[in-house]
């Protein structure tokens, strides 16, 4: 009897993952594109500031001394996609390019937070064996939050232009045929989209002031 509660409920899991919607590669494309294009920057990621937001960390302590390093795992999918969106943003929307370097655009998070809910919703599935979830009731939801700089450098590595997004939130939930199984990445690409919505507008009314200083 046991086995077939395990087996029951293994399946309802896996039938409600592969019926969740699945992640949109055109929003690893941003569309918005500024009408003046700058001189080609080199596109530099603060990794490690969105790693402790969104990634994996580990915390080693080395002896004699204990010195402590924090490393963060930079082949989390998450921060991948970060990358990749801003780096196609960087050469495709904001800058005519990337050969022929003027300087660099640099990025960070400044703040941000990633939490897991819906635990509510996770222990009624297990009670009910995952039946409610085959019927598009929600297994759990993530809700992030995040604002981020863009500081642009020119050849010499003087700072001439510094933006800040404003800050962006979005809940998204992991259901059956309308959630989605991988909700943190979902959330991650929207509003780290969005973010550079932001610093493309506000790069945008600077434009002629940045223009001369990377001549």
């Amino acid at each position: 009897m046991k086995k077939i509660l395990f087996v029951t409920m293994l399946a309802a899991i896996v039938l409600s993952a592969n019926s969740c919607r699945t992640l949109n590669s055109a929003a690893l494309n941003p569309k918005m594109k500024n009408e003046k294009l700058l001189p080609p920057l080199t596109p530099v990621l603060d990794m490690e500031s969105f790693g402790f937001i969104f990634g994996i960390t580990q915390t080693y302590v080395s002896s004699p001394g204990f010195t402590t390093m924090t490393m963060t795992a930079y082949s989390n999918p998450v921060l991948n996609d970060i990358n990749v969106i801003f780096r196609r943003d960087v050469s495709e929307n904001i800058c005519a390019g990337l050969l022929g370097n003027k300087g660099t655009i640099r990025c960070r998070a400044i703040v941000g937070v990633q939490e897991a809910g819906g635990i509510g919703w996770l222990v009624a599935s297990g009670l009910t064996f995952f039946i409610p979830n085959l019927l598009g009731m929600p297994i759990w939801n993530i809700e992030s939050e995040l604002q981020v700089e863009a500081a642009i450098f020119d050849v010499n590595n003087i700072l001439i232009g510094q933006y800040i997004s404003d800050s962006h939130c979005q809940k998204t939930y992991a259901a059956a045929y309308w959630g989605y199984f991988q909700p943190d990445r979902k959330n991650v690409r929207d509003i780290f989209t969005t973010c550079m919505e932001d610093i493309k507008r506000r790069i945008a009314n600077d434009y002629d002031r940045l223009n001369d200083a990377l001549k």
